[in-house]
């Protein structure tokens, strides 16, 4: 049970230290708070991802905006809200709707 406290406390640590800065942090992602990237995905389109820290994204996609709230993501950003799922990961994103599955690159 000790072990289980401790480690519970070490998980909890790491947790808050990433959250420090004001930053979006993941393996390949940092992403200052309040900056807006633009995405060109393949469907030709453009995809605008404005960034409130790391609690949300607001994404502007085809005349749509929809606000999204982070969840848990094993590797870089993930956001959800509803059946709309925003993910990144380093120059890629990718956003799931019921409209299907679009993915995009950072407009360089």
């Amino acid at each position: 049970m000790r072990a289980a406290g401790v480690a519970a406390g070490l998980l909890g640590g790491l947790a808050l230290a990433g959250c420090g800065g004001g930053q979006i942090e993941g393996p390949d992602r940092h992403v200052p708070e309040g900056s807006t990237v633009i995405y060109d995905c393949e469907d030709g389109k453009a995809l605008q991802a404005s960034f409130q820290g790391v609690e949300s994204v607001t994404i502007d996609f085809q005349g749509e905006r929809h606000q999204l709230h982070s969840v848990l993501s094993e590797k870089g950003a993930k956001y959800k809200a509803g059946n709309n799922i925003f993910r990144t990961d380093g120059d890629t994103a990718e956003l799931q709707s019921d409209a299907g599955t679009t993915r995009c690159i950072v407009r360089p």
